[in-house]
């Protein structure tokens, strides 16, 4: 009949609409809808730009959790018990860190070593921005949200030369509110640092020199285990 399923799920597409109607349908049909896939991060930048594609609490069976200060524990992975638990459930465990900590890396490679993180794990070298964006594009989204809080033209050319010599996303951070204080007073490497990021990456998956993004690979394999 004409709108049953908007009548019975609240929307006519059900499965290439909202998410959330997908999930009322196969709830409907005693079918499994749940976290497939647990994503563990390091920060709020790669929390935000992983949100923007999966949202933050499991919407599309990818449930993201950010382990901030929790990394490491004595030389170990600092969410032994997290992993442990995703092993019992049969959900595969991603993992995501910054290649500038060799604690992390070392011990992220160990737990992987030993069998204790059944998904994948993905370091990003030197850090989240280098990894996937070249300094042009991080410069192009840096100024995108500098002309959001006032910035003039003219401005433009103090944002490149505090870009171009920056190497990490730290450095990007320090230069960028060192040359435009006013611009940059409150910005952070944080949740919307990050969507800001993914959108861009979004829609343009392939880097200049036509590698794909890392993290979009990253994305795609997620997907591929849902």
């Amino acid at each position: 009949p004409t709108n049953m399923k908007k009548d019975r799920y609240g929307s006519n597409r059900v499965l290439d609409g909202e998410r959330s109607m997908a999930n009322a349908f196969v709830r409907g049909f005693g079918l499994d809808y749940g976290v497939r896939v647990r994503w563990y991060v390091e920060g709020y930048t790669e929390w935000g730009a992983l949100g923007a594609v999966f949202g933050r609490f499991g919407g599309t069976g990818v449930e993201l959790h950010n382990l901030r200060a929790r990394v490491v524990s004595k030389g170990r992975t600092g969410f032994e018990s997290n992993l442990q638990t995703d092993l019992e459930g049969k959900v595969f465990s991603f993992v995501m860190v910054d290649g500038d900590r060799k604690d992390y890396v070392d011990a992220i490679r160990k737990a992987a070593e030993e069998d204790r993180i059944c998904g994948r794990f993905f370091i990003q070298e030197p850090d989240f921005e280098f990894a996937n964006f070249t300094k042009e594009e991080l410069e192009q989204i840096l100024w995108e949200y500098a002309e959001e809080h006032g910035a003039l033209s003219e401005e433009r050319k103090q944002l490149h030369e505090a870009v171009r010599h920056t190497s990490s996303g730290r450095e990007l951070e320090e230069e960028t509110k060192r040359v435009l204080t006013e611009r940059f007073r409150d910005f952070r490497r944080n949740q919307d640092w990050g969507e800001r990021l993914m959108t861009f990456a979004w829609a343009n998956p392939g880097r200049p020199d036509g590698e794909m993004r890392p993290v979009i690979e990253a994305v795609w394999a997620a997907q591929r285990g849902l």
